[in-house]
């Protein structure tokens, strides 16, 4: 299949400067294309609010300073799988300790964190946690976790502060896993369907 490759990256670099939110991750592989593609995107857009999610991580492994430039603090997405390669730790340590193993992210890259999961675990660069315990088995589903990273890129995008950006959306996304489990079933509804609930999610709780 085709993909991203690094000979694109100056051109990326050059197109961030020009945007106010950027979701890289979904979708791409692991390895060094992605790695000088994400490198080149942080360079270009340090005015840009960033998501980095699932293959984006790899640079992060090879720069853990990589998004410290940034005017805001990047977030970045992990599930337990991604995280253990990220901290360089076995996946049943991240398990048993979620929380401890965001605290270390952030520590170390400077990042707000979204640690996913059962009990979905936020923390930001001064310390604060939150944890989101209401989520769905069914939100385990292929592309709800490219789903929560898009919400958060568009909240980012309509000017909300990261820890903001990251909390309203992992709360939108969880409960929009509950409403379309209630009317389809725990494992009857698609990643898919998730966006269209957020609206009135998000304008139950900001009303």
């Amino acid at each position: 299949g085709g993909g991203i490759g690094r000979d694109c990256a100056d051109d990326l670099a050059g197109r961030a400067r020009a945007v106010d939110a950027i979701l890289t991750g979904p979708g791409m592989s692991e390895d060094a294309d992605t790695e000088a593609v994400v490198s080149a995107l942080v360079r270009g857009g340090k005015e840009a609010a960033f998501v980095l999610d699932a293959g984006a991580l790899v640079a992060l492994r090879a720069d853990p300073d990589l998004t410290r430039s940034l005017s805001r603090p990047a977030i970045i997405t992990p599930h337990a799988g991604e995280m253990a390669k990220l901290l360089d730790m076995d996946r049943e340590a991240v398990e048993a300790d979620p929380l401890a193993a965001a605290r270390r992210a952030t520590e170390r890259f400077g990042t707000v964190t979204v640690m996913k999961g059962g009990r979905t675990q936020v923390v930001s660069p001064d310390g604060r946690a939150w944890c989101y315990e209401m989520g769905h088995v069914g939100l385990a589903i292929s592309g709800s976790g490219d789903t929560l990273a898009g919400l958060i890129v568009g909240l980012l995008a309509r000017g909300a502060e990261p820890e903001a950006a990251a909390l309203w959306s992992v709360y939108a996304h969880g409960e929009a896993g509950r409403r379309l489990a209630r009317r389809y079933g725990g494992i009857g509804f698609l990643a898919r369907e998730i966006p269209a609930e957020v609206p009135c999610i998000l304008a139950e709780v900001m009303t």
